[in-house]
């Protein structure tokens, strides 16, 4: 499970992106604040206030930057026994430094083992492929071009594939809403 601290910023991912690519994420990133303040997060684009008391709302869902790991979009809700890491992502530059690059990866194990049942883990899988995902290998799903120079800016600068990524997430968090 990833550590929810924030001590590294979007700033410092974003700066290890290609301009194509921190433009894709910056949009990317965008939508999903969006998305969880839809779904009831007051916060979204907080990622200190992960860890903060639920205060009588059902659900976070923050985009959290992790050092040497890359971004990980985090859900934590009241009807999961703790925080399900939905999303990796990977920037374009300085591969040394993050251990990964220009991919998004969806680890369908860990939402598992954070209590998303796994029949609903295995359908986000699918409806990320809506997005151009592929599998990546046991309950894994990564970008098409993941590893591919801008791969990340040529999979999400098409609004489809963002708002693919999002519908995908947005249905996720209903069926984990009716536990």
């Amino acid at each position: 499970m990833p550590s929810t601290s924030a001590s590294t910023t979007k700033e410092d991912f974003l700066s290890d992106c290609g301009a194509d690519d921190r433009a894709a994420y910056e949009k990317l990133f965008a939508d999903l604040e969006e998305l969880g303040r839809e779904l009831g997060d007051p916060n979204a684009g907080d990622a200190e206030g992960l860890d903060g008391p639920l205060e009588g709302q059902p659900l976070r869902l923050r985009v959290i930057v992790e050092e040497k790991r890359g971004g990980v979009l985090i859900l934590r809700h009241d009807k999961l026994k703790q925080p399900a890491p939905l999303l990796y992502f990977f920037p374009s530059d300085n591969e040394a430094k993050w251990g990964g690059a220009n991919r998004v990866t969806a680890m369908l194990a860990q939402a598992i083992k954070a209590g998303v049942r796994a029949e609903d883990a295995t359908k986000y899988g699918t409806d990320l492929q809506k997005a151009n995902f592929v599998s990546g290998g046991s309950r894994v799903v990564k970008t098409s071009t993941a590893g591919e120079s801008t791969g990340v800016s040529r999979i999400f600068r098409w609004d489809r594939n963002r708002a693919e990524v999002v519908a995908a997430i947005k249905a996720l968090v209903e069926r984990v809403q009716k536990y």
